[in-house]
């Protein structure tokens, strides 16, 4: 009886250990994507500044 209760512990431990794991490498895909977002919304103000530098210089030109 001892030995089964160990058994049944043991393996609700490994299960609980499994589901760990795999919530830990959900947590880490879903940091990467947030993270390559990031990036990818740097870039794009990036780029929208230096549109906005452009369309600012062509404007200067037509002012007297």
């Amino acid at each position: 009886q001892n030995s089964e209760l160990v058994d049944s512990t043991i393996t609700e431990i490994a299960s609980v250990s499994e589901e760990a794991a795999s919530n830990s490498e959900e947590v880490a895909a879903a940091s990467e994507e947030q993270s390559s977002s990031t990036a990818e919304i740097v870039s794009a103000a990036d780029e929208l500044a230096n549109m906005a530098n452009d369309l600012s210089r062509a404007v200067n030109q037509f002012n007297l």
